[in-house]
């Protein structure tokens, strides 16, 4: 959890065994490390070795593609070509309209 206070930012940092702390900054070295960020391109921070599927793969196909790989989204493909996208919601979606 990030909380803003004034030009202070305080980060609430929880550990698995249920202890807390916090980290807190000026927001300089934030506000410096965001612009930075802002200004790199999409090639500098996407993934370009990720899991595809075909446009021609079952519903249980791209399910067992995300859970296995761990992703949320993957790129549809014909052949070379990126023809869409599908995310986990519309995973969800069709489950909710087919049921």
């Amino acid at each position: 959890m990030r909380i803003a206070l004034g030009t202070l930012l305080c980060t609430l940092v929880l550990t698995a065994s249920g202890g807390a702390g916090s980290w807190t900054d000026d927001g300089a070295d934030v506000e410096k490390e965001l612009k930075k960020f802002a200004a790199s391109t999409v090639g500098e921070v996407m993934t370009s070795d990720c899991p595809k599927v075909a446009s021609t793969d079952t519903v249980e196909r791209v399910a067992t593609v995300m859970h296995d790989e761990g992703v949320s989204h993957v790129p549809v493909v014909d052949g070379d070509r990126v023809v869409g996208m599908v995310a986990r919601g519309d995973l969800v979606r069709h489950l909710a309209d087919t049921t």
